[in-house]
């Protein structure tokens, strides 16, 4: 078996969490960070300041 590793980006209000949801229902998977910019009241986000989350982008760093 491949170990395989999924980055999901975009927008508030893309779909990402339905993403996340639907995955869920077909395979078992670890979360490993959910970061947003705000607080979404969702199970597995962490809430950074978007100084934090572009000093994370622009060092490669999403991985804490």
């Amino acid at each position: 078996m491949q170990n395989k590793l999924f980055i999901i980006t975009g927008a508030e209000g893309s779909g990402k969490t339905r993403v996340i949801d639907d995955l869920e229902k077909i395979s078992s998977f670890y979360r490993i960070n959910y970061l947003a910019t705000n607080d979404l009241g969702e199970k597995g986000v962490q809430k950074v300041a978007w100084e934090k989350f572009q000093e994370l982008a622009e060092k490669d760093s999403f991985i804490l």
